[in-house]
């Protein structure tokens, strides 16, 4: 299914993923969901520690949007993929979501 990759580096670009491997692969490690802000169709994968990288993602952070946890911030590379909300399994990604991504301040 096609998901974002949002790499730590450089643009985000239209990926082909398919299921577990493939985004551990993608984002360099074991993977933790993180919710989109105001979306319920869609989720971020990102490394579980990430958080713990030295270099924060700045794409990532403003596009998950601030943590309720003070100095909270995103690392490393980040995908987006369409989700169930009812199941957690994963969907086509929503058609309005590249174009999103030129609305937080970073290009598509």
């Amino acid at each position: 299914m096609k998901a974002i990759l949002i790499p730590e580096r450089g643009d985000p670009e239209l990926i082909e993923q398919d299921g577990l491997a493939d985004l551990e692969r993608h984002v360099g490690g074991s993977i933790e969901s993180v919710p989109l802000p105001g979306r319920e169709d869609a989720v971020a994968y990102i490394n579980e520690t990430g958080k713990r990288s030295p270099a924060p993602d700045e794409a990532a952070t403003v596009l998950l949007g601030e943590s309720p946890f003070p100095g909270d911030r995103t690392g490393g590379p980040c995908v987006i993929a369409g989700v169930d909300a009812s199941t957690g399994g994963n969907l086509p990604l929503p058609e309005d979501i590249p174009a999103s991504l030129t609305t937080k301040g970073r290009a598509a």
